[in-house]
C-alpha cells in the first residue's frame, strides 16, 4: 500500500485543527458554534477517507495498530501535560490519587474530574476505526457495500441522535459520540468508493457558494447563535438541521481544499507557502490536538492575564482578540513539540519501523549474505 498523502486531505486536516484551536478559544459563541457545526464532523470524515486495512488483514493486528497509533500517543501527551500544570499550579484542584487518575484511562469517561482521559476525539476515533473494520468485513461478506454502509449511516445517525435526545448519559471512551458521529466517518468511506472523476466533479469549485450557504442558513436555523450545536456536549438540536448544516460544512471545506491543491500545482510564491504549511498542520494534527486539549483551559487564559487580557469578557472585540492571540500560541507551541516528537520519537506516534517490515529487511539482508 502506498504511503504517499493526499494534498488536499491534508490541508483539509489543517483547517480543521485550525477550527478546534478556535473552538477551544474566547471565540464569539455564534461564530465558535458555526465551527462547531461541522468541523469535528469533518475530522471524522477526513478519517473516514483515508481508513484502510490493508496493512491488518485480521482483526487483533488492526486493533493493536490502532492502540499503537491512537491510544498510547493520546496518553502519554495527555499525562505530561497533565504533570506540567500540575507543577506550574495551574491544575483544576481535582486531582486527589495517582491511582484514581490511572484507572480514568481505562474508563475515558468525559469530565469526571480527578480521573485521567483520553482526549475524546482519539477515544472516538479508536471506537470508530474498530467499528468500521467490522463494517467493512460485513459489507463485502454481504456484497453490496455501497448499500450496506449508507444503511449503517442512516441507522447509527437516528440511534446516536436518538440517545443524545432521550438518554443523554455519558458512555466510556465516548461511546455516546462516536455513535452519533460515526455516519460521517462512514460518509468519508464511501466518497473514497467513487471513481476519481467523480470526487473530481463533486468537489468542484462551484459547490463552494452553495455549500456555504446551506451552512449558513441550516446552521442559523440550528441555533448557532446561541451555541446548542456541541459534539463535546453530545448536542446537536435539530436532526435534520444539523445533518444538512455539517454535510454543507464538509462540503465547504473540501472544495476550497480541492481548488487550493489544483492552485499550488500551478506554482506560485503564495500557494506554495500554504501548500507547505496546511500540509504540515495536517500531517500533525495528532499532536496538535492533544497539546491543545491539554494547554487550553488552563495554560493559555493564564498567559494571556499575564498581558492585562480576559478570557471570560462580555466584549466580543476582547473575545475575538483572545481568540487570536490563542491560535498563535496554540500553532506555537503546538509546532514545537510536534517537531521535537517527529525528530527524536516518532515512534511515540507508532512510526516506527514495523515488525513485519524489519523482519523483511532481515531476511533480505540474509539473502544478499548467502548469494555472496
Amino acid at each position: 500500500m502506498s504511503s504517499k498523502r493526499i494534498a488536499w486531505v491534508d490541508y483539509a486536516k489543517g483547517i480543521a485543527i485550525i477550527g478546534v484551536f478556535l473552538m477551544h478559544s474566547a471565540l464569539p459563541t455564534v461564530a465558535s458554534s458555526y465551527i462547531g457545526s461541522f468541523d469535528m464532523m469533518l475530522f471524522f470524515a477526513l478519517s473516514g477517507y483515508v481508513f484502510s486495512t490493508r496493512r491488518h488483514l485480521s482483526f487483533l493486528p488492526f486493533v493493536w495498530s490502532r492502540v499503537r497509533t491512537l491510544v498510547i500517543p493520546g496518553v502519554v501527551l495527555a499525562v505530561i501535560p497533565f504533570i506540567i500544570t500540575e507543577l506550574m499550579g495551574l491544575g483544576t484542584g481535582e486531582f486527589s490519587s495517582y491511582p484514581k487518575y490511572a484507572l480514568g484511562f481505562a474508563l475515558n469517561l468525559r469530565s469526571h474530574y480527578g480521573f485521567g482521559e483520553l482526549p475524546w476525539f482519539l477515544s472516538c476515533l479508536f471506537l470508530m476505526e474498530i467499528g468500521a473494520y467490522v463494517l467493512q468485513a460485513l459489507a463485502q461478506r454481504i456484497g453490496c457495500i455501497m448499500a450496506v454502509y449508507a444503511v449503517v449511516a442512516v441507522v447509527t445517525l437516528i440511534g446516536g441522535y436518538a440517545y443524545s435526545v432521550l438518554i443523554h448519559k455519558t458512555l466510556p471512551w465516548s461511546g455516546d459520540i462516536a455513535l452519533a458521529l460515526f455516519p460521517f466517518f462512514i460518509l468519508g468511506m464511501m466518497f473514497r468508493r467513487l471513481d476519481t472523476d467523480l470526487q473530481n466533479r463533486l468537489l468542484h469549485p462551484v459547490a463552494i457558494l452553495p455549500s456555504l450557504m446551506v451552512l449558513g442558513l441550516f446552521g442559523w436555523l440550528n441555533g448557532a447563535s446561541t451555541g446548542v450545536i456541541n459534539p463535546y456536549l453530545n448536542r446537536y438540536g435539530n436532526l435534520l438541521y444539523y445533518a444538512l448544516a455539517a454535510v454543507a460544512g464538509i462540503w465547504l471545506v473540501l472544495s476550497i481544499c480541492h481548488w487550493l491543491e489544483d492552485r499550488c500545482r500551478l506554482g506560485g510564491a503564495l500557494s506554495g507557502a500554504a501548500d507547505v504549511v496546511l500540509r504540515y498542520w495536517g500531517r500533525n494534527t495528532l499532536v496538535f490536538y492533544c497539546i491543545n486539549d491539554a494547554i487550553y483551559p488552563r495554560l493559555i487564559p493564564w498567559l494571556l492575564g499575564l498581558a492585562g487580557l480576559d478570557v471570560t469578557s462580555a466584549d466580543d472585540r476582547m473575545r475575538i482578540i483572545c481568540a487570536l492571540l490563542a491560535l498563535v500560541i496554540n500553532l506555537v507551541v503546538c509546532s514545537a513539540i510536534a517537531e521535537l516528537i517527529n525528530r527524536c520519537c516518532p515512534q511515540l506516534l507508532g512510526h516506527g519501523t514495523s515488525p513485519s517490515a524489519h523482519a523483511g529487511r532481515h531476511i533480505s539482508r540474509h539473502n544478499r549474505h548467502g548469494q555472496s
